[in-house]
């Protein structure tokens, strides 16, 4: 399971207005996504067992939330 956020806010001055005055687009917006927002999940790689026990440690990517951040231009 994964939870996301996403925003998108109309651009109407600095950088995302100049990359739209310059490919001519009608409108730029700015949008920002939050990737796993409650650390709900896990992409597990690999388990490293642990000696002594008869237990598994998970190894992996995605434990924590990443950014994202773009420009969308519409023409």
């Amino acid at each position: 399971m994964q939870i996301n956020l996403g925003l998108e806010k109309k651009v109407v001055r600095g950088f995302g207005k100049d990359i739209a005055n310059f490919f001519h687009a009608d409108e730029s917006y700015l949008i920002v996504n939050v990737r796993n927002l409650l650390f709900l999940r896990r992409n597990v790689l690999y388990y490293f067992p642990i000696s002594g026990y008869d237990k598994y440690l998970p190894f992996g990517t995605d434990y924590l939330p990443s950014v994202h951040m773009g420009y969308t231009l519409k023409f």
